[in-house]
């Protein structure tokens, strides 16, 4: 459940940690593909401000990191 997932994110973070956030139902199948994820995120972005944390890009984290050209 979101509940859940975000109480798990919220009590295993710890600082320069990524989180990392996958949405499917069994076998990789969901009629509401992204809804938990952003259920999580609704919940869980406020706490992390309140904690002093700030979400970032990959680019901005990883600023000297190679890109990749098509």
């Amino acid at each position: 459940s979101a509940r859940f997932a975000t109480w798990f994110i919220l009590h295993n973070l710890r600082p320069g940690d990524i989180v990392v956030l996958h949405d499917s139902g069994r076998g990789g199948h969901n009629a509401h593909w992204g809804e938990r994820t952003a259920e999580v995120l609704n919940r869980l972005l406020p706490a992390l401000q309140q904690r002093g944390y700030r979400p970032v890009t990959l680019s901005e984290l990883l600023p000297e990191a190679p890109r990749v050209e098509d």
